[in-house]
């Protein structure tokens, strides 16, 4: 359960990372 939640975070925090890294590039 914990695995999980903690991996969905992880997601979560690498699409906003990655979306920020996009905006910042292009």
């Amino acid at each position: 359960m914990r695995l999980i939640s903690s991996a969905k975070s992880l997601m979560t925090w690498f699409t906003i990372s990655g979306m920020s890294l996009i905006d910042f590039l292009f």
